[in-house]
């Protein structure tokens, strides 16, 4: 067996960089969190010794202009309802409440609610490119193997099917380590879906 010293794939900033990702789509609890990223950086590490593809990855586009500045307002939003002092957020509160249609009550948890939507909406527009009208090109035998094999560890380590709810959070998941890993995958969600087609509920 080769798997009981866990590999060091990531530096410091690509670690951190997947354990905010897991937590900002919320994805499993701490323990699975870190047995899925001792999984990834396994088959990272083999993935890199088997790619034939040497050349460098290409170039990633920035986020359009209307997404930074969602996110710079989200990001502001976030900063305003932290230091929003404990009577004006009681304030908000009850004029929240005394003018739902609904008479809903609003208390505490609706503002750190709308705080953790924020960051997610803002890490969300940060991380997101624009949508490609053509296809991807298909993906090599080593590539889709690498995704099926993270889609195999998601089940392992989440006991959540990738492949359910429109393959969300699975495939935010996999383009987000894409990204921080600079893997040069192109990967749409036509491709995924298909190649995740064949899994059922046992996980296979």
């Amino acid at each position: 067996m080769t798997r009981f010293m866990a590999p060091r794939y990531f530096d410091r900033e690509q670690l951190q960089a997947v354990e905010t990702l897991l937590e900002h789509l919320e994805i499993g609890d701490d323990e699975g969190r870190r047995i899925f990223i001792i999984a990834l950086e396994y088959e990272l590490a083999e993935y890199d010794n088997t790619s034939q593809n040497n050349n460098p990855p290409p170039p990633l586009p920035s986020p359009p202009e209307n997404f930074q500045r969602v996110a710079s307002a989200a990001e502001e939003l976030c900063r305003a309802l932290q230091s929003l002092p404990e009577d004006e957020g009681a304030t908000v509160l009850h004029t929240l409440t005394g003018s739902d249609p609904f008479q809903r009550i609003y208390n505490t948890d609706y503002l750190n609610a709308l705080q953790r939507h924020a960051e997610r909406l803002a890490d969300a527009c940060r991380a997101a490119r624009p949508v490609k009208l053509t296809p991807a090109a298909p993906l090599s035998e080593n590539q889709a193997q690498f995704i099926n094999i993270l889609a195999e560890a998601y089940w392992e380590c989440f006991e959540t099917q990738p492949n359910v709810d429109g393959l969300q959070p699975f495939a935010a998941l996999v383009n987000g380590i894409i990204d921080i890993c600079q893997l040069g995958i192109e990967l749409d969600h036509p491709q995924l879906e298909l190649l995740l087609s064949g899994r059922n509920a046992t996980g296979t």
